[in-house]
């Protein structure tokens, strides 16, 4: 693989992360499942979210931006690049998400289901492929690892997957901080 930037790149790199998406959703997906049916257990986490979200009323638009789009591109670039351990991080938190989510659903009830997708959506369709985005990469660095010529792939992977999170990645967030900071 070139060290080049292009668009054929950039698709030849896409296809690459199918397998890793696949795996990510499936994770997701499975996390919902188990947050619906045990929504105690991510009932912590819940609350972490949301003592975080009363914190931040006190903060200034700018500053609740900042402070969301930092968090969540760390967050993105730790899941993605150190997901060189053997895949466990992305796996850990596509899992862990989908639970949240689903925990968040069962907890709201079905009347406020709705008015929790409202809340959920506008930022939820930038945040989310981001995530799985980052997730995919991880799983990708992590492919490398069972490679014969691992110690040459493997830092092509990484420095690919820091290209792919800057340039796609990093401005999803910012959109998602943007919205979830009016919200």
């Amino acid at each position: 693989m070139s060290n080049t930037f292009t668009a054929r790149t950039v698709r030849k790199t896409f296809r690459r992360l199918v397998p890793g998406l696949k795996l990510a959703l499936a994770l997701f997906g499975v996390g919902i499942l188990v947050g619906l049916l045990v929504p105690s257990a991510f009932s912590s986490a819940l609350q972490r979210i949301l003592a975080l979200g009363h914190t931040l009323d006190g903060f200034s638009y700018f500053r609740t931006v900042s402070f969301i789009w930092f968090r969540n591109v760390l967050t993105t670039f730790v899941q993605a690049l150190l997901g060189t351990f053997f895949g466990l991080l992305p796996g850990i938190a596509s899992f862990y998400n989908g639970g949240i989510v689903g925990s968040a659903f069962r907890s709201a009830g079905s009347e406020s289901a709705p008015a929790l997708i409202l809340a959920l959506a506008p930022h939820g369709l930038f945040e989310l492929p981001a995530a799985f985005l980052a997730w995919a990469l991880g799983f990708w660095c992590a492919s490398a690892l069972s490679h014969s010529r691992r110690s040459r792939i493997l830092p092509r992977r990484l420095s690919r997957s820091v290209t792919m999170l800057l340039v796609f990645v990093v401005p999803l967030l910012l959109v998602a901080a943007l919205l979830e900071a009016r919200s």
